[in-house]
């Protein structure tokens, strides 16, 4: 193991019963059995005190489910539910949305593979360039995109907050895209009961 600090996570396991799986030349261990709470965890919780980490921990599980239900929700709100919203709230949107040719689910698709293929892009390409091009890919085309009129404002930051939400948990980074998605058509389709 060449991280000190992956090194300590594997031998706290260890002493708690788990099981490590080592491979020779890989720099990776597994460990078994691997909880789902695991991946809401960071080495640094440990530097605080128990009440900042726990915190902590707690905002890792709200910007979780933010991530996965934050584009649903709004979706379900104001294709079926815009009572639940206080009226100068629904204005607000209404006023932003008001000359947008698609409806606010295909919006919100629109803009969440615009921001899959730029997050792809800075992955793929060298790490100094890479870190740039999702940066500032993503700021020209969002308001391009919202004074073109194509999406509006709300939309770019639903799927803004989803994403930054999403960036708190990096282990389940890939599996919340793809629950995004799932619970977005679901909410589209089955409003609240959707979700």
């Amino acid at each position: 193991i060449d991280n000190q600090e992956q090194y300590q996570k594997v031998a706290s396991k260890l002493m708690a019963g788990r099981i490590a799986i080592i491979v020779d030349g890989s720099p990776f261990v597994l460990t078994l059995p691997f909880l789902f709470i695991e991946g809401l965890q960071s080495a640094d919780d440990y530097l605080h005190t128990p009440f900042y980490a726990t915190f902590i921990r707690f905002l890792r599980l709200i910007a979780f489910i933010s991530a996965i239900f934050a584009p649903a929700v709004l979706c379900t709100v104001i294709n079926y539910d815009f009572e639940i919203m206080p009226p100068y709230f629904y204005g607000i949107i209404y006023e932003a949305r008001k000359d947008i040719p698609l409806s606010f689910f295909w919006e919100i698709i629109a803009v969440l593979i615009l921001f899959e293929v730029l997050r792809e892009v800075g992955v793929r390409m060298p790490r100094t360039v890479g870190d740039a091009v999702g940066i500032v890919g993503s700021i020209i085309l969002g308001n391009t995109a919202v004074e073109a009129g194509i999406v509006s404002s709300v939309g770019v930051i639903t799927v803004a907050f989803s994403a930054v939400c999403a960036f708190i948990t990096p282990a389940y980074m890939y599996v919340i895209v793809i629950a995004r998605i799932a619970s977005l058509l679901l909410a589209e389709i089955f409003g609240i009961y959707g979700l």
